[in-house]
């Protein structure tokens, strides 16, 4: 029960909505959720939703950041080119890496096929 919940709340927090994201998933006929989870969706703060999305995102970008140096260094040296790149990946590529050298071969293996896609300069 419990891990279909945080599966559930881990997807709704990858979107730029978390919010509208779960108030449409729990309408799906096929959701998941118990009518007790359904309620503890519901009362979820808005503003603990969307800040709890930037904190995931910030200890993934910190993951990265740590174990890749070319990404580091374009942070530095061009960050809007980085935060494009970044935000692309993170759209694309689900949460699985818990260490930052997973995160980084993550992160250039997506690089080098969105590249390969011409969708990243």
């Amino acid at each position: 029960m419990l891990s279909e919940l945080q599966r559930v709340l881990v997807q709704a927090l990858r979107t730029p909505d978390p919010r509208g994201w779960l108030q449409a998933y729990v309408l799906q006929p096929d959701c998941t959720l118990s009518a007790t989870e359904r309620t503890m969706v519901a009362a979820l703060p808005d503003d603990g939703l969307r800040l709890t999305r930037l904190i995931v995102r910030k200890l993934r970008m910190q993951r990265l950041l740590q174990a890749d140096g070319d990404a580091n260094r374009l942070c530095t040296q061009e960050p809007a080119r980085f935060a494009k790149q970044f935000a692309a990946y993170d759209a694309a590529v689900p949460l699985q890496s818990i260490f930052p050298s997973d995160e980084a071969k993550a992160f250039r293996s997506w690089l080098a096929a969105a590249r390969a896609r011409g969708e990243i300069e």
